[in-house]
């Protein structure tokens, strides 16, 4: 008992602490500002912490520096136990965040240096809506060097204005510095620097020039996207027995946007209401690596060709009101109607611009001149085109494009892809095949290879 209340004795302030310190240090209303703080989960650093006068210098916790030991003036600042500077990136941007316009961006971080453990901390400010994972970047690591020659961590001895550092394979440009950390490295024989000019961030630009444009007074309140949006499509339908020419027929589209399915009933005289298409999610081809994926609701808007079950349809406008308000604030005003021009809907869609040829393409075909036990049957001829070899199967009876069994295996030929066509005569060994009808992406990818040879 007697130890510890000679203990609670020496915890109490003497007259010439007192007198030092103008107050009782132990009072919290005196304890250094706390500099962080936590924001959606994340910590940052403030920017301009409260400075508390009158608090006791702190002890240096150096040892072992190169440029010799730590003056006691400049250890006594607030802060005296970490340098910080204000640098940034360049980086290229980014096609998934929305940002193929812009060439570069540039991101603005802090670094701190932590003199008690030779470690470095990096955090990024959060900025609204920028698109990147912001916060802490890495916290209280020792950075090695990129040449590891003498000291393998990097130092503060090291660091100055208007220099590059690596950050574990990340350039990073020291561009300005506080108070302490200028007067602690100069007081330690090392040229800081000037300050240097940050470039600008081309989204922070683009975003202000967005903020700033006039709005028209439909477009000055946000507009969520509705459950429901209404489209009208153009589609030129193929001559039957019953029209001469090509009939002209036009739908209405109804997006459910909380499932992303869609269903479209018709609008040409003489049909009006009747449906065209069930509520079901519509596939969309891909063609380039044959992946099948589905249309989403933020795909639709007018302007733009969808693929129906092999359909190739036109969407020419907007069905509603709440839907032209939704597309006008997403796409723009001129985004809301297109006109229908039926001659180049005779065209139909542009072909898909390939950057890998398909490895193979695949034909519906029939036998000329086949033998009794062949006739009537009808054939799925697949060429590849990096083996040069053809396989010949035949066609299920239920569904179109189901292969049945095999008639031909890896047969061997010199011919090139450009005498696969629909309407050419392919001869295998005695027999001798006629292509009919072209795969659904063997068709694509065919219009892709006569509009770059009609463009040569």
């Amino acid at each position: 008992m007697q130890r510890h209340l000679s203990m609670s004795l020496e915890d109490v302030p003497t007259a010439d602490i007192l007198d030092k310190f103008g107050s009782d240090p132990r009072n919290p209303s005196l304890h250094r500002t706390q500099k962080l703080h936590y924001e959606n989960g994340e910590m940052y650093i403030r920017d301009n912490p409260p400075i508390v006068d009158h608090y006791p210098k702190p002890h240096s916790m150096i040892s072992g520096c190169k440029k010799g030991e730590l003056l006691h003036e400049l250890d006594a600042d607030v802060g005296g136990k970490q340098l910080h500077f204000t640098v940034y990136a360049q980086e290229k941007g980014n096609e998934g965040l929305g940002l193929d316009r812009m060439a570069q961006r540039v991101r603005l971080l802090r670094l701190f240096y932590h003199l008690d453990s030779d470690t470095l901390s990096l955090y990024e400010p959060p900025q609204d809506n920028s698109g990147c994972m912001q916060g802490r970047i890495f916290r209280s690591q020792r950075v090695p060097r990129p040449a590891r020659v003498g000291a393998p961590f990097l130092h503060w001895s090291e660091l100055r204005l208007g220099v590059d550092v690596d950050l574990f394979g990340t350039k990073y440009r020291l561009a300005r510095c506080d108070n302490y950390t200028r007067r602690f490295l100069e007081g330690h024989g090392i040229a800081v620097g000037d300050e240097e000019n940050i470039p600008e961030d081309p989204w922070l630009v683009s975003r202000r020039r967005t903020e700033a444009a006039p709005r028209p007074e439909s477009q000055k309140s946000f507009v969520n996207q509705p459950p429901l949006l209404f489209f009208r499509l153009a589609w030129l339908d193929q001559a039957t027995d019953f029209y001469r020419g090509r009939q002209r027929r036009l739908f209405k589209m109804t997006v459910y946007c909380g499932d992303h399915t869609v269903c479209l009933h018709e609008e040409t005289e003489g049909f009006e209401g009747q449906l065209f298409l069930r509520r079901i999610r519509l596939p969309k081809v891909i063609t380039h690596d044959g992946v099948l994926r589905h249309y989403r609701s933020w795909d639709f808007r007018p302007g733009i060709w969808i693929h129906v079950f092999a359909r190739d349809m036109f969407v020419v406008g907007c069905a509603s009101e709440e839907t032209r308000r939704y597309i006008e604030q997403q796409f723009g005003g001129e985004s809301a109607d297109v006109e229908i021009d039926w001659k180049q809907l005779a065209v139909g869609p542009p072909p898909v611009d390939y950057i890998f040829t398909p490895q193979k393409i695949t034909f519906l075909c029939e036998m000329e001149n086949p033998p009794p036990t062949l006739a009537g049957l009808t054939f799925i001829m697949v060429f590849d085109m990096n083996k040069r070899t053809v396989d010949v199967s035949e066609c299920s009876r239920q569904r179109k494009w189901s292969v049945g069994r095999h008639f031909l295996t890896a047969v061997e030929t010199t011919l090139g892809e450009n005498q696969f066509h629909v309407g050419a005569a392919i001869s295998l060994f005695r027999w001798r095949f006629k292509l009919i009808e072209a795969e659904m992406r063997t068709a694509e990818y065919l219009k892709f290879r006569r509009g770059r040879e009609d463009g040569r």
